[in-house]
């Protein structure tokens, strides 16, 4: 049967790879029957950008309004190729499908295509570290090669920094930073004025993560990764002249995570309750109890292979009062005094939550001689494991833990 919606598109005959093209959609409802929802489904090459994506674009599909018997309807958008294809001439795929009488049935496979003249033209980005990680600094090569027979002008190499998790500030190279954007234009480097076959340009780029990383949604902060994609925009030498915009693939940087250890003495909770045991402050003679916590959090990606480790001082006692909320029990080792807490996998989290978390009891009794002290209750706090996602060792620490008990909220007045 002949379908309700009959669409048509009218595509240019030939076009540069990066110039952008118009073209128009165009409809009709050339059935007896109402069309209560039309759709027009895009199949493209991963190198085609469309320029002005309409209101009603979803899903890779512009939905049509509804139409009445006879009723026609068309849209004008703009194209681009962003990269050179590997055969001259690329179709666009068109899947077209109406309803009617709450029905949605398939209406028209259409398959324009076009051709695309090549540039030659080729941007990169590349990197020397196999992964990043908060605070530390990524080095960046943007390349940009010509093998093709035209000459082109005015030439600009950009990598957009649209990345909240960038520290702009570390951002060094030979190009300027412009509307979170470094680019490399004849300013910089004057063999831009004009670029022939056989150019081929290197431009390095150094700069790092915030220390903290800011992932708005928690379902996609496993895996982390900056990516990043370098593109260049170039004038041919035409009557008018021609802009052209190409992009290259994307980089993909894994970012290791960061631990996040927090350590505490206490001896009330929150809430006012008594954890520890004995005078406060210590007296000379007597024995006083504190609770040692701790809580730590990944970032972005799990970690492995978790260690916590801890130093109990001379003159502290371990009481053998510990408690964890996941993993293996904490241990002491009498003859090193190292406490000790380890733990196969620990899955990434957001800052208002501890992933683990734990504690013991320690003891101090002082003598006359240390009266008016602050002995150290703990120290050499410190975490490590292995980055789940790139393999790499992840480490931090804590302060040493005295007892002024800093965190204590009684003792803290």
């Amino acid at each position: 049967t002949d379908p309700a919606l009959v669409t048509t598109t009218n595509f240019p005959q030939s076009v540069f790879t990066g110039e952008s093209f118009p073209f128009t959609i165009s409809w009709t409802n050339q059935s007896g029957a109402p069309i209560t929802r039309g759709v027009v489904h895009f199949e493209f090459p991963s190198s085609f950008i469309l320029n002005n994506k309409p209101s009603s674009w979803q899903d890779q599909s512009i939905i049509l309004p509804a139409l009445a018997p006879g009723a026609r309807g068309s849209i004008e958008l703009s194209g681009t190729l962003t990269a050179d294809p590997r055969a001259p001439r690329i179709s666009i795929a068109l899947e077209t499908s109406a309803e009617q009488n709450g029905k949605l049935v398939n209406q028209e496979d259409l398959l324009p295509s076009l051709t695309f003249k090549p540039t030659g033209i080729k941007v990169s980005l590349k990197n020397l570290e196999t992964s990043s990680a908060p605070g530390e600094l990524l080095h960046l090569t943007v390349s940009l090669d010509h093998t093709g027979q035209e000459s082109f002008q005015m030439v600009s190499v950009c990598v957009p920094l649209n990345n909240q998790n960038i520290n702009f500030a570390s951002i060094k190279g030979e190009g300027k930073l412009f509307n979170n954007q470094y680019c490399v234009t004849p300013a910089e480097d004057a063999r831009l004025a004009e670029i022939k076959n056989g150019f081929h340009g290197e431009w390095p780029l150094l700069l790092s993560l915030q220390s903290a990383i800011n992932l708005p949604d928690q379902d996609t902060n496993k895996n982390s990764v900056l990516a990043l994609t370098a593109n260049v925009s170039f004038t041919a030498p035409q009557t008018p002249p021609l802009k052209l915009s190409l992009r290259g693939s994307e980089l993909r940087v894994p970012i290791t995570t960061a631990l996040a250890l927090r350590a505490m003495g206490r001896y009330f909770t929150d809430e006012g309750d008594q954890l520890g045991r004995g005078p406060l402050p210590p007296q000379a003679g007597k024995t006083t109890k504190y609770w040692i916590a701790w809580a730590i959090n990944s970032s972005t990606n799990s970690v492995k292979n978790i260690i916590i480790r801890a130093t109990l001082p001379p003159s502290i006692q371990w009481s053998g009062k510990s408690t964890v909320n996941k993993g293996k029990n904490i241990t002491y080792d009498a003859a090193t005094r190292e406490v000790r807490w380890t733990h196969e996998l620990l899955e990434p989290t957001d800052d208002a939550c501890a992933c683990a978390e734990g504690g013991f009891e320690v003891s101090f009794t002082p003598s006359g001689e240390d009266a008016g002290t602050i002995p150290t209750l703990v120290k050499n706090i410190s975490v490590d494991g292995i980055d789940g996602w790139t393999d790499k060792p992840v480490h931090t620490s804590a302060p040493d833990i005295t007892s002024e008990l800093s965190s204590d909220p009684v003792q803290d007045g």
